[in-house]
């Protein structure tokens, strides 16, 4: 039986939703996450290189209206305040890259993952931009920035991303948030109690979710969960 798994995003709401409940900063939780998401031109082509794809339907208006509301809805219902965020056609690799970086160089993503998902779904600011990252993470007094958003752009990091999705692809991941446990799938932030069922943990989510050393470092950092590192489509509940 392999780790559960919990795919996730900086762009779903409700991804931070389950993660706001999951609260992998906390301890370790004995889940593997893995970032998913619709990537750039650079890993899309090494992604089809191999055979792979996307599993995506882009969302419709009427659809895209309705997550606005309901996201809504379940973040007042867990005590969460949301901005919706007003970004055009950001391109979502560089969060995810800085993220993973992070988790496979044995450092801990949740401090920069919280950062970054208060800026957009609290703050409604854009963090698909370098220029807007650096802004968010200075601000919260992480060290080690300059040396992160370097790392992000390393050929093997990007590799490392195409390949994780192509597993995702293999695995028919299409959208976020996405769990699985074993041979069972659970799509959607309204299927996280059956997923905490399967995995006996029902009742424990929360409501409030080196010379040239790259990991970032804040005060009172906690220790993350075991993690790695991989896609994205929609519906309500869970939306890529």
């Amino acid at each position: 039986m392999r780790t559960p798994r919990v795919y996730f995003s900086f762009r779903s709401p409700y991804s931070w939703l389950a993660l706001q409940r999951l609260r992998p900063d906390v301890e370790d939780d004995g889940l593997e996450y893995i970032p998913y998401w619709e990537p750039g031109d650079e890993i899309r082509a090494r992604l089809q290189e191999r055979g792979g794809g996307i599993h995506y339907a882009p969302m419709s208006k009427a659809k895209h209206l309705y997550i606005l509301g309901d996201a809504r809805r379940l973040a007042r219902a867990a005590g969460l305040d949301i901005t919706w965020p007003v970004d055009r056609d950001p391109c979502w690799d560089l969060p995810h890259l800085l993220w993973l970086h992070q988790a496979v160089a044995g450092c801990d993503p949740w401090p920069l993952y919280r950062a970054l998902v208060a800026e957009r779904w609290q703050n409604g600011g854009d963090i698909s931009s370098e220029d807007s990252i650096r802004r968010v993470l200075e601000r919260e007094r992480l060290e080690g920035v300059d040396q992160l958003i370097e790392a992000a752009s390393r050929d093997e990091l990007v590799q490392h991303a195409a390949d994780l999705m192509y597993d995702a692809w293999m695995d028919d991941i299409f959208g976020i948030p996405y769990f699985r446990a074993g041979f069972d799938r659970f799509w959607g932030y309204d299927r996280l109690d059956g997923f905490l069922d399967r995995i006996g943990r029902r009742g424990e989510g929360g409501s409030t979710p080196d010379g040239t050393d790259t990991c970032l470092r804040g005060a009172g950092d906690m220790p993350g969960s075991r993690i790695l590192g991989d896609l994205d489509a929609d519906s309500a509940g869970a939306c890529g």
